[in-house]
Formats: C-alpha cells, sequence, structure tokens
C-alpha cells in the first residue's frame, strides 16, 4: 500500500482529532487478508465513519496491489 498524507489528516467529527498513520497502518493490517475488492469496501467505510458530518481536509490517494 501507498497512501497521501490526506487520509491520515482526516479530522473526525465527533472528537476532532487525526486519523492518523497509526490508525492507517492498523486498517490497513486488519484488512489485508481479504480480497482488494473487499479491502477497498472496508477501507472506505472505515475512512467515512470517521469522517462524519465534517468535511474532507485534504486529497487522498491510496493504492494498493497484491502481489
Amino acid at each position: 500500500y501507498i497512501f497521501s498524507d490526506g487520509i491520515s489528516d482526516q479530522f473526525n467529527a465527533a472528537k476532532n482529532e487525526k486519523f492518523s498513520k497509526r490508525r492507517v497502518k492498523e486498517l490497513l493490517n486488519f484488512i489485508s487478508d481479504y480480497p482488494l475488492d473487499v479491502q477497498q469496501s472496508l477501507f472506505v467505510s472505515r475512512f467515512y465513519e470517521w469522517k462524519g458530518d465534517n468535511e474532507q481536509t485534504d486529497d487522498i490517494t491510496v493504492l494498493g496491489i497484491r502481489v
């Protein structure tokens, strides 16, 4: 996986804290055993759950390649 800082810099609606690189890595580790299409769905769902009603604060790029 390669990802931009936009995902880790996104603020949470409830706590007003950033998603953080640690949370991104934990999420990627959690979803890593699923097929890529399921990983994408889980990742996107978790992002929107985290973001809530907050506006997106930055551009977001996430690239996953299974070898």
